[in-house]
């Protein structure tokens, strides 16, 4: 072996981190911190998951819009959520049953129950959805979440709905404890979307381990018909939908070329009251508007017009 003089590693290291210095400062500067984070590049799954999750706020507007009045209307269901859970339980296959719920604090929630009966097997189905923050805190932005829950037995249904009228669900106070907070569930998956103003969506979902997914680009849907939807993000935590019609023309990489606009949906929550907007501009400038929360069995819907 050979022998290293002495004062040889010594100079090898020094020559090294001069080396290391002058690389560092060639290197590209970083990203702004207010930069839309990606943790992850989004897969075909996230992405269904992500569309999904939109359709079912989407939902909410042709809900809340159809049959109610032009003002503030406290729709009584007749059935606050304790009273509905028996109803449900023992109801036949493909009963839905909508109500609202209220917390301690005052949040309002929207709720629907549904008992179906796929391949003979009794399942019982509940969801809420309401305004939040993202991550639960004041300067997040406000954010839409849909809380699915799958029960395989109506005890089990019966025992979560007591806990949550008892306050004793950690997740809906401060997102924290997902696996207790929904534990009597078979299975359970959480939604949560909200826009930043680089047009990015933010989704956070799934079961028991928290995925933040950035969208930067707008996703686009093309229809069977040859219409097309395009979802993106907005200031403030809007998510945004643009439905356009079949004449649409979209570029190679997914750019809307030229199209008919037919309307724009935007949807927000409002997390201090838990309640969830939906804003429809048409294609003539006139705009419909739907805010709906929950009480204790009643659903408040408030519609306007522009």
């Amino acid at each position: 072996m050979k022998n290293t003089h002495p004062l040889l590693a010594p100079l090898t290291f020094l020559i090294a981190a001069a080396l290391l210095m002058i690389a560092c400062e060639s290197l590209p500067p970083a990203p702004e911190i207010d930069e839309a984070p990606v943790t992850s590049a989004p897969t075909a799954q996230d992405r269904q998951a992500l569309i999904e999750t939109f359709e079912a706020v989407e939902r909410l507007f042709s809900v809340g819009w159809n049959g109610a009045s032009l003002t503030a209307t406290a729709v009584d269901t007749g059935t606050p959520i304790h009273t509905a859970v028996p109803l449900i339980a023992n109801a036949t296959a493909d009963t839905t049953l909508n109500t609202g719920y209220q917390d301690a604090l005052g949040r309002g929630y929207l709720v629907t129950l549904t008992y179906r009966e796929p391949q003979g097997v009794p399942l019982w189905q509940l969801r809420l959805q309401h305004g939040t923050f993202l991550e639960g805190q004041p300067t997040d932005p406000a954010s839409v979440e849909t809380i699915t829950l799958t029960f395989i037995t109506r005890d089990d249904l019966s025992d979560w709905v007591a806990r949550l009228i008892a306050s004793d669900v950690p997740f809906l106070q401060d997102h924290t404890d997902p696996e207790g907070s929904f534990a009597e569930a078979e299975s359970w998956r959480v939604g949560r979307i909200a826009g930043s103003p680089d047009g990015a969506v933010f989704n956070y979902a799934d079961q028991g381990r928290r995925t933040a997914l950035t969208v930067r680009d707008p996703i686009i849907t093309i229809n069977a018909n040859g219409s097309a939807t395009v979802r993106d993000g907005l200031e403030d935590g809007e998510v945004r939908t643009r439905y356009y019609l079949p004449d649409v023309v979209i570029d190679s990489d997914g750019t809307i070329v030229e199209g008919t606009l037919e309307r724009t949906l935007l949807n927000f929550g409002e997390p201090a009251t838990g309640a969830i907007v939906s804003r429809t501009e048409f294609a003539d400038g006139s705009i419909r508007q739907t805010r709906q929360w929950g009480g204790d069995g009643v659903v408040f819907r408030e519609n306007t017009t522009e």
